[in-house]
């Protein structure tokens, strides 16, 4: 794949993520509409240049780009078409069948695995609408939300029992302050400034008087809020009150507001369990069904860590889709499981078109067994997984691989494995142009080098 890198084509995000055709990313997103039969013009190494050179439209809606643009984005494609190496058609290069196969492979354990994960959280009683990560990520949202709203209303119960106790001194010590309300009683201004307004003035809209916030045993801001919006009936006109009434009132209200933090706190003691159980089963993959998972791996042989980012070798990958390997792995489901017949028929299948994958010329009937084989396991994801993304090396193994096959009798003995051996010698040659400020021109100097070296 590094030909075409070097050619100017950027991956899976390019709005033409395959670089044997032009098919657009959009096509390639849920599986369920999928349609692998659908064929797209072919690429050609003149697209490629053009593209570099003028740097076509690549937004999606297909706009034109200013200059400006086109030329940074001329030169962040790194076009190296000058190279010798590259004056080949596109139609001769060999779909990477090991990096075909690495990558379906792992987008279907990682598909498992995630299924695993959502069976092990169904079974602590928590339903994730998504992805395993979302629900956690949703869970731990929603705790934070609750630790917030808990210390808000730590304040609320303060503010509503200090006012209280404001009450209950006044009966006790009568105050008579500098700046008094109309209300039953009026508080010291020490008293009254419970909260950031509590000391404001608020009227009554039926007597009209002006009374202190606090003084009619309003502390909170969403209170303050609430009676702010000129309909406020005071307390004298609810009802002949004395200052018993007023500490009642007050009293009432810190009591309703405390019994409401006690039903938050013990949510909140819920839903703290319910996230320490998520992080065991997601972070650490203790579940039941992930903890299967594993063993399964480690009874085929078969390590994560055996390759950088979490990712498989070949060899592993084959025993995971031949012999026994699917049903071990789908086994991790449990028998109960209706997904573990799909995951069992995609890793099978995937196995079936592994073994033509071999450094051998075919025949027309393993060439024809290509084709079934590529088309059977394209419609199986539709079927099976129709949520699943589809990746675009399982649209090379779907439409480019089997052209290969029927366009040169042969798989195996064109694979980029052979190439392999030349990432030690380029990262070599890569040292020596470490000067180049360029990377396009320290490129094209990698590969004359290259040239020339295999040339003598």
């Amino acid at each position: 794949m590094f030909i075409y890198h070097e050619l100017g084509h950027k991956g899976p995000t390019s709005f033409y993520p395959c670089p044997f055709c032009f098919i657009p990313r959009e096509a390639l997103e849920r599986a369920g509409e999928w349609d692998y039969k659908k064929k797209y013009p072919d690429r050609t190494i003149e697209d490629y240049k053009n593209a570099a050179e003028t740097c076509q439209p690549s937004t999606s809606k297909g706009r034109k780009q200013s200059a400006y643009k086109r030329r940074i984005q001329s030169l962040e494609t790194m076009s190296v078409d000058q190279a010798p190496l590259f004056h080949i058609p596109v139609g001769n290069i060999s779909p990477p069948q090991l990096h075909i196969a690495l990558g379906v492979g792992k987008a279907l354990f990682e598909s498992l695995e995630e299924c695993c994960l959502k069976r092990d959280l169904e079974e602590e009683g928590i339903m994730p609408s998504k992805s395993a990560k979302d629900e956690l990520n949703r869970l731990l949202e929603k705790k934070e939300e609750s630790e917030t709203r808990i210390e808000e209303w730590r304040v609320k119960v303060a503010q509503t029992q200090t006012l209280y106790k404001a009450f209950v001194m006044a009966q006790k010590f009568p105050q008579n302050p500098a700046q008094r309300c109309e209300g039953i009683v009026c508080l010291f201004e020490s008293h009254r400034a419970v909260s950031e307004n509590s000391d404001d003035l608020v009227s009554c809209y039926e007597c009209g008087r002006e009374y202190h916030f606090a003084c009619e045993t309003i502390s909170t801001q969403f209170e303050i809020e609430a009676a702010s919006d000129g309909t406020y009936k005071c307390l004298r006109c609810n009802g002949d009150k004395d200052l018993s009434d007023v500490i009642n009132e007050a009293k009432l209200k810190a009591e309703t507001i405390a019994e409401k933090l006690s039903r938050m706190l013990n949510a909140h003691e819920v839903l703290e369990a319910e996230v320490n159980v998520a992080e065991e089963i997601v972070l650490k993959k203790s579940g039941r069904c992930t903890k299967r998972l594993a063993q399964a791996l480690k009874n085929l042989g078969v390590d994560r860590r055996a390759h950088y980012a979490g990712t498989f070798v070949g060899n592993h990958i084959h025993k995971m889709v031949t012999g026994d390997g699917p049903s071990q792995l789908a086994a991790a489901l449990g028998d109960e499981s209706a997904n573990r017949d799909k995951y069992k028929t995609l890793f099978t299948g995937l196995g079936n078109i592994q073994q033509y994958c071999r450094a051998e010329f075919l025949t027309d009937a393993k060439i024809s067994g290509v084709e079934k084989s590529c088309e059977q396991f394209a419609s199986d994801m539709k079927r099976l997984l129709p949520e699943e993304s589809v990746t675009p090396k399982m649209h090379f193994l779907a439409t480019h691989l089997p052209a290969f096959a029927r366009r040169h009798r042969t798989l195996g003995m064109l694979s980029e494995q052979s190439l392999e051996s030349l990432h030690a010698k380029v990262n070599a040659i890569e040292r020596k142009f470490a000067a180049f400020r360029d990377e396009r021109h320290q490129m094209i100097a990698v590969y004359q080098d290259l040239h020339v070296m295999s040339s003598v």
